[in-house]
């Protein structure tokens, strides 16, 4: 089990990953991405030390 900490990022990882998005070849929404999070999951290691996070995101933009 991970230990999930509040904390704030700037910018926040929505931010981040509407700059990179449009540079993608597979996307194929606008220059400015209005990205929304609709879910997601975290995966841990066993010893708690890496982790991954999986989001799943709506672009409002169009």
């Amino acid at each position: 089990m991970s230990v999930i900490y509040r904390t704030t990022m700037v910018p926040t990882k929505l931010q981040l990953l509407a700059a990179w998005m449009p540079g993608r070849t597979w996307y194929r929404g606008g220059r400015d991405p209005d990205l929304r999070k609709a879910g997601g999951f975290r995966l841990d290691d066993p010893d708690g030390e890496v982790g991954i996070e999986f989001m799943v995101l709506t672009d409002h933009s169009r």
